[in-house]
């Protein structure tokens, strides 16, 4: 009796125990979908305030939209959802016994419309618009998954990678790059190559750009947000990834943050290891009383890995001030080799033939700070920012080259031509930005700003042949060559918006003050250039409804030299292809106007535009014909040229299929009496479509993804048309913090570069290159820790002034 006594009294206790455990917990259930399109919307806050506007708890939605708060004590709260590009939504709930669960079912969020926010926003396939510029999330698209940043590019519409790494917008070559709002001192395509596709938040693509931004490139500005954490505790995420074409691939990275009231503190680490190959051809002819004609085929590798860590910490004083600081240290170490095999004829007879090869060695440490205060007034949204970057760069390489000579007959003749080069290069990037944003009334914003870059750059030029007389090697006094180059630019701007009825008007002015200086070491020579400039925009929006809208906008941008094309001293990277910059070679001036137009219906977007530039001493790239059957690549300015295009971005939800396409055009006029006497074209065009289409299976998610540039007719020849076609898959498992994926890019290897110039004086000249373009990549990510919403700084935008984001640097 004793014994059933205290058994029925102990599980009393642990039954009363095991009440007042669960007294007044309770818990929220939902899924967040587009409003317009259904769609779930992916890693959107979910937030749960007190009365008070205090953060009680939170989450993040998975892949299909869901989410699940837990662990709620009875009272009176207020829900809200926020996500960018949507209006927020808030919903009371009140938890006691006899509601302590909440099923909301579907959530629909809406378009936002504000000023200066997201007055239009119409998303598909991972890409929106918005009035002031277009956005791509990189993690809407399971083809990015385990690659780069540079990987990323090659994928957003409007943009383009060509063989050599280099970047266009709109088929234009002169865009200004930033990473979170800020320019980077090492190469951008470095950078990227180096950064992995999961650390990308999402891209902003700005194409005509307000006073407030820094006016350097003729297409626009790429911005790339970087991701960053928002929620209270211990977070992190880890992803790997293994990839395989001609040669093996990996990389991988673990990012971890700690947030709590007071202080953000957030780290990551990544790596890439990886071989890639390449390989191209060259044909030149030179026609006279013998037709002569030079042709190579190279081909190589490079064996890259590229490491980097991030430490940041953010300090929260009080609800109106924060201060914060980061670091990020990275490098790049390269080993590679390259063969060229030359073949040179006269009359179609073989006349000598030579193997050219080189190793080449490369060590490029980076180092990049960043700190800053941030201000909040009484007033919402009425803030100061100063910010502060400094980044160092260098990059030395050495090369070891021989060239084997043969007569027509393959008989080696001679000795072999054996040389060794040194070539440093030195960048280092100073950025200071300081940002007022006053909302004058609740239509009405006032922003005002100093910014001040400088940028310096120091090359270096050492080589040496080897002297069979004397045994040794020995310098190459006419080779040699040290180049400094400066640049110092002061900028002020002012802008005010206002929003009317169904008119939004924005304008502002930015005024610079530029001071370069280059200085040829070896021979003492300066050459400076000094100038001052103003920079005025403007931008008008009308629409009735959110759903349709109209824009007009003008802004003056500038295009300014880069290092290599005003270094007058001669790379031989190539003997038989040189390059030779011109120092006084003089920025490009861009007047620049865009009218469109943007369509949002339930299961249809359409975004048009129209684009004019009238670009004054607009540079080119001028190929010249040498003594020998040398060719050399040199830089001059033209008169002016007028550049008309149109884009069109359109989506198509058919099912549970979303398609998008992007298609732009552009011809070019330039007007120039020396280029059209030099049988050089004064009309050139180019267009490119990109197709995209996706769907998902319960847990997974498949993507098709197609792109097409048309012939391209170029100042001095053509562009031959390129294509390719990448699929992609990604599945989330059942814990919905862990996913696996595959991608192939390139199915077809079909992915090239081809240009032809016929009808110069006295020659032609083409040349095409290849790379490892297709590839096949699987994937690994995992994220930790509890997603619940904690205090965060705003980000610096490329504007100053942009999202409530946590930091924690680069």
């Amino acid at each position: 009796m004793t014994k059933t006594s205290l058994l029925i009294i102990l599980f009393l206790g642990v039954f009363k125990l095991h009440a007042e455990e669960n007294k007044g917990k309770g818990r929220i259930s939902g899924k967040v979908v587009d409003e317009l399109t259904s769609e779930p919307l992916e890693f959107t806050p979910v937030v749960l305030l007190s009365l008070d506007s205090a953060v009680v708890n939170g989450s993040l939605t998975d892949e299909s939209g869901m989410f699940l708060i837990e662990e709620i004590e009875d009272g009176d709260y207020l829900l809200k959802i926020d996500f960018i590009g949507y209006k927020s939504s808030y919903q009371s709930l009140k938890f006691n016994a006899d509601s302590r669960i909440h099923d909301l079912g579907e959530l629909k969020l809406s378009p936002a419309s504000e000023l200066d926010g997201v007055k239009v926003t119409g998303e598909t396939a991972g890409f929106r618009t918005e009035i002031d510029k277009k956005v791509y999330d990189p993690s809407k698209n399971p083809v990015n998954a385990g690659g780069t940043a540079l990987d990323v590019m090659r994928n957003v519409p409007s943009i383009e990678v060509d063989p050599d790494d280099n970047i266009s917008l709109r088929g234009d070559q002169n865009v200004n790059i930033l990473i979170d709002g800020r320019p980077v001192a090492m190469s951008i395509s470095q950078f990227l190559k180096q950064l992995p596709a999961s650390a990308i938040q999402e891209i902003e693509i700005i194409t005509n750009p307000s006073a407030k931004y820094d006016p350097e490139g003729t297409s626009g500005i790429i911005n790339i947000k970087l991701k960053k954490n928002t929620t209270k505790g211990l977070n992190g995420s880890t992803n790997l990834a293994f990839g395989y074409g001609q040669y093996a691939k990996y990389n991988g990275g673990l990012s971890l943050n700690y947030l709590s009231e007071k202080v953000n503190v957030s780290s990551s680490l990544n790596f890439f290891k990886g071989n890639f190959g390449y390989g191209g051809d060259l044909d030149r002819t030179i026609y006279g009383d013998t037709i002569v004609n030079l042709s190579s085929i190279d081909n190589g590798y490079r064996d890259n890995f590229s490491p980097s860590a991030t430490l940041g910490v953010d300090y929260f004083l009080n609800d109106q001030n924060t201060l914060y600081i980061s670091g990020t240290y990275s490098h790049s170490l390269m080993y590679g080799r390259r063969q060229i095999d030359y073949e040179f004829k006269e009359n179609d007879s073989l006349v000598a033939t030579s193997e050219r090869e080189g190793i080449v060695n490369v060590f490029s440490p980076s180092i990049q700070l960043n700190g800053g205060w941030q201000k909040k007034f009484a007033k919402k949204d009425h803030t100061f920012d100063l910010d502060l970057r400094y980044s160092d760069s260098k990059s030395p390489v050495d090369e070891d080259l021989e060239e084997v000579f043969y007569d027509g007959k393959g008989v080696q003749q001679n000795n072999s031509a054996r040389q060794k080069t040194q070539q440093d290069q030195n960048n280092q990037l100073f950025n200071l930005q300081a940002n007022y944003v006053n909302p004058i009334s609740d239509s009405m914003k006032l922003e005002a700003g100093f910014h001040f870059t400088g940028k310096y750059i120091l090359q270096d030029f050492y080589s040496e042949s080897f002297n069979y007389t004397s045994d040794a090697f020995v310098p190459d006094m006419s080779l040699n060559n040290s180049f400094d180059y400066s640049q110092d630019v002061y900028a002020g701007y002012v802008t005010l918006s206002k929003q009317f009825k169904t008119i939004g008007v924005k304008a502002g002015l930015r005024a610079e003050q530029t001071n370069t200086l280059s200085e040829l070491i070896t021979t003492k020579e300066t050459f400076e250039n000094n100038y001052f400039a103003l920079f005025p925009s403007a931008h008008v929006s009308y629409g009735k409804t959110p759903f349709s809208q109209w824009q007009l906008s003008y802004s003056r941008r500038i295009n300014r030299p880069e290092t290599e094309e005003i270094n007058p001293f001669t790379t031989y990277d190539d003997p038989y292809t040189l390059q030779r910059g011109n120092p006084f070679l003089r920025p490009e001036f861009i007047h620049v106007f865009e009218g469109g137009h943007a369509l949002i219906k339930e299961k249809f977007t359409l975004n048009t535009t129209l684009y004019y530039r009238l670009i004054t001493d607009q540079k080119r790239r001028y190929l010249d014909l040498l003594p020998g059957g040398i060719s050399q690549v040199s830089y001059d300015n033209l008169a002016s040229s007028h550049l008309k295009g149109a884009e069109i971005i359109s989506s198509y939800t058919f099912g549970k299929v979303r398609t998008a396409l992007t298609f732009n055009y552009w011809h070019n006029t330039v007007f120039d009496s020396d280029a059209v006497s030099e049988n050089l074209s004064n009309q050139n065009h180019g267009w490119s479509v990109n197709l995209n289409a996706s769907r998902r299976f319960g847990r997974w998610s498949t993507q098709l993804m197609g792109n097409y540039r048309g012939k391209m007719q170029v100042v001095q020849g053509t562009i031959e048309p390129a294509w390719g076609i990448d699929f992609a898959a990604r599945k989330l498992l059942s814990n919905r913090k862990m996913s696996i994926g595959f991608r192939v890019q390139d199915i077809f290897k079909t992915r090239n570069f081809n240009f032809i110039s016929d009808g110069l004086d006295g020659y032609s000249f083409s040349s095409g290159r290849i790379w490892e373009s297709r590839q096949f990549w699987v994937s690994f990510s995992y994220n930790f820790g509890k997603h619940v919403q904690g205090k965060q700084r705003k980000q610096i935008s490329t504007e100053g002034s942009g999202d409530d984001r946590s930091a924690g640097g680069m």
